[in-house]
């Protein structure tokens, strides 16, 4: 290895004189399509830069994105996206590619619920032309391009690199935006970049980071969700309002139910009445029509009676020779017809009714039938043929008035009957007359009762009109909220999930090679910014935006690129940067001369670093920090937080440093790996690196999983707005 590497400084002082030779860089490769479609509906892209950083193929960035775009209707798939821009000694055709195109085929076996998207960020990082194909030469003209390579990867990271990931990564997120609002899973864009690959990536995507901490819809964050806060008020509001008008309407129904109720029973009180009235009439016209008849009996009997009577004064007036007796005799008869006449009136206003006959009116009749009997008697005592008197002074006359007499008695007997029967027809005539008018007052208050039920019931169902009204209108207006607040809040949920996420989900540099005075300028700007003191307050486990590793087998930029920037920075005049913060998130992360922080890499000092590698031995995992925070007196602090498990079995851990190690503490995690995992500078794609980038995207975008809902985006910018920074 010691051979490689004295080879290796040669070759980077040769570089140093043929860094700005005429010598081309060489692009001599095979034909080869933009777009490649892989099986299962993946694909790979080829994005390729010229060596001042200029697009190979102006229509490219639009093939590229039509592919990634383009999905059969009915079967659309989130998006996973892996850039991938290689290094230094690599190009459109290099080995990379076929490792990059091997990678894809295992992510996209390994997440079917993804179409898998690999661009292949190609540029000239390789050899000079017309290098002759001798190891040893070919191997030192390789070595002397390093900063011919290094100045390249800088036009690289120009304008045109810039915005040709951004607008693939845009096309990709309004994909994104277009699934989600279908409820569909969420892409997700991973951005690598290997040696001067990683320097493209973090030159060409700083300002984009920097900005995208600064990003103003932040602020418009606020007003959507202010703008869904108020709608979901108003919504509650309009809820409330439709529970009040359903219990109002609910309330107007049971009144329409009881009103019913009583409307019903009213109307069968009513009906019940009328026929009790009904049966009442009929009982007073047929008790009326028993008077009638008692009465008619009555007149007839005493229309008897009185005929007899008058007979029998006419007879006495005839027998002159008994003038005396017939005087006394004429002089009852008289009172009789009396009698008999008053009786017949009295009947007769019964039979009209023209006046109730009462129980003075009928003892009345009674006595003058009872004095009517008497003069019959005497009558037939008179004549009696035992009477010896009798029978000389009215020899002639007795025998007529005998049979008169006992004619009248008759009569009078029938006529006491008849008054006995006319007497008791009145009385229940007069009950049933009475009970009549009783039914009929009893049917009209059941007429009153029913016409207002019904009035009752009417108003209940205008009431139950007006309820019912008033609920329609309430409800289209809950509806006309809802939709408010569903439209806000897919706003505020689409928008929170793009203003809170970095230009790429997770930005991954493998051994990069770029000056740690550059990682730190990007450090200090992004923690300055609202996102990412948003970040940090998350939890203590804050998930990355970028993460930088590199190979403890990574002798390239551990001893190359140190050997080689400092020869090249011979004429930059640097100062001292004691005392500099850099930012709430990494204060002070280095406060030596800047000299060091162009000359080395981020990886390679220790201050920058912010997590470390664990290997499990048994069921703990054993970290390379253990042993220098063993005599901390803050012992319970030595514990790493525990973020990542990947490799077989869970072999490895990502964890973050104990604080008495780091100042970083920046969503930009800086860390070394064992050689296990990535062996060397350029053997990278291994199976337990790859396990590492899926287990680092899963932590990368917690935010994003964090927002299933409105709800939850709200509460995320409310967070936003709590940190203090």
């Amino acid at each position: 290895m010691r051979p490689v590497k004295s080879t290796l400084a040669i070759c980077i002082l040769a570089s140093a004189f043929v860094a700005n030779s005429t010598w081309a860089a060489d692009r001599s490769c095979a034909k080869y399509n933009v777009v490649e479609p892989m099986p299962g509906g993946s694909s790979i892209a080829t994005l390729e830069f010229d060596d001042v950083g200029e697009p190979l193929d102006a229509h490219a960035v639009d093939d590229i994105r039509k592919e990634i775009q383009s999905q059969p209707e009915g079967t659309r798939k989130p998006i996973l996206a892996v850039f991938f821009v290689h290094g230094w000694l690599n190009s459109a055709c290099s080995h990379n590619y076929k490792d990059f195109q091997e990678a894809i085929k295992w992510v996209a076996s390994a997440e079917t619920s993804f179409k898998v998207a690999g661009v292949y960020v190609a540029w000239n990082g390789s050899s000079l032309r017309g290098v002759p194909n001798i190891p040893l030469v070919k191997s030192v003209a390789d070595y002397s391009t390093f900063w011919s390579r290094k100045r390249a990867a800088v036009r690289v990271a120009g304008v045109p690199a810039t915005g040709a990931i951004l607008q693939l990564i845009d096309a990709i997120r309004e994909s994104d935006r277009m699934q989600r609002s279908s409820g569909k899973t969420t892409s997700k864009i991973i951005l690598i970049g290997h040696s001067f690959g990683a320097r493209i990536v973090e030159f060409a995507l700083a300002q984009a980071f920097v900005a995208k901490g600064y990003d103003s819809s932040i602020a418009r964050l606020r007003e959507e969700r202010d703008t869904y806060h108020k709608a979901k008020s108003d919504l509650v509001e309009a809820k409330k309002r439709v529970n009040e008008a359903e219990l109002v309407r609910a309330g107007a129904m049971d009144l329409v139910s009881s009103s019913e109720v009583k409307a019903k029973e009213s109307k069968k009180a009513y009906i019940e009445a009328l026929k009790a009235k009904d049966v009442a009439g009929e009982m007073e016209a047929s008790s009326g029509d028993a008077v009638q008849h008692a009465a008619r009996s009555l007149m007839a009997s005493t229309g008897g009676a009185r005929a007899i009577a008058l007979r029998l004064k006419s007879s006495m007036k005839d027998s002159i020779s008994e003038k005396l007796v017939s005087i006394s005799v004429e002089s009852k008869a008289d009172d009789a017809l009396r009698d008999i006449d008053e009786v017949m009136s009295m009947t007769s206003q019964a039979m009209n009714d023209e006046a109730a006959t009462d129980s003075n009116g009928v003892r009345r009749l009674r006595n003058d039938m009872t004095d009517l009997r008497g003069f019959a008697n005497l009558l037939v005592d008179v004549c009696d043929e035992k009477n010896i008197v009798s029978s000389i002074v009215l020899p002639k006359a007795c025998p007529s008035i005998l049979l008169d007499g006992q004619a009248l008695l008759s009569s009078v007997d029938s006529s006491i009957r008849d008054i006995h029967i006319l007497s008791v027809a009145i009385a229940s005539n007069r009950k049933a007359k009475k009970a009549l008018v009783e039914k009929e007052q009893k049917a009209k208050e059941a007429g009153g009762i029913e016409e207002t039920a019904n009035a009752d019931l009417n108003a209940a169902f205008s009431a139950a009109r007006r309820a019912e009204s008033s609920k329609a209108v309430a409800m289209t207006e809950r509806d006309s909220d809802e939709a408010k607040t569903g439209k806000a809040g897919s706003t505020l949920y689409l928008d929170v999930l793009d203003a809170t996420r970095p230009p790429a989900d997770l930005t991954i540099l493998i051994n990069p090679a770029t000056e740690a005075l550059h990682t730190q300028q990007l450090i200090r700007e992004m923690c300055k910014s609202p996102l990412v003191r948003f970040y940090r307050s998350l939890s203590a486990a804050r998930p990355p935006w970028i993460v930088s590793m590199s190979s403890l087998g990574d002798w390239a930029t551990r001893e190359a690129f140190p050997l080689g920037a400092t020869i090249g920075s011979v004429m930059v005049t640097t100062r001292s940067v004691n005392g500099n913060r850099t930012g709430d998130c990494a204060p002070d992360i280095f406060d030596e001369s800047q000299q060091k922080l162009i000359t080395h890499t981020a990886a390679n000092l220790e201050p920058f670093q912010s997590h470390e590698v664990c290997v499990r031995e048994g069921t703990t995992y054993r970290c390379p920090s253990a042993l220098k925070v063993a005599d901390s007196l803050d012992s319970e602090m030595a514990d790493a937080i525990p973020y990542v498990k990947f490799g077989n079995n869970d072999r490895y851990s990502i964890q973050s440093l104990p604080h008495q190690l780091t100042r970083n503490s920046s969503p930009y995690w800086i860390l070394s790996i064992p050689t296990s995992v990535v062996p060397s500078h350029s053997d990278i794609w291994r199976d337990d690196f790859k396990s590492l980038i899926g287990k680092l995207l899963l932590k990368a975008t917690e935010v994003t999983n964090a927002c299933d809902g409105p709800s939850d985006c709200e509460r995320i910018v409310a967070s936003i707005d709590a940190d203090p920074g």
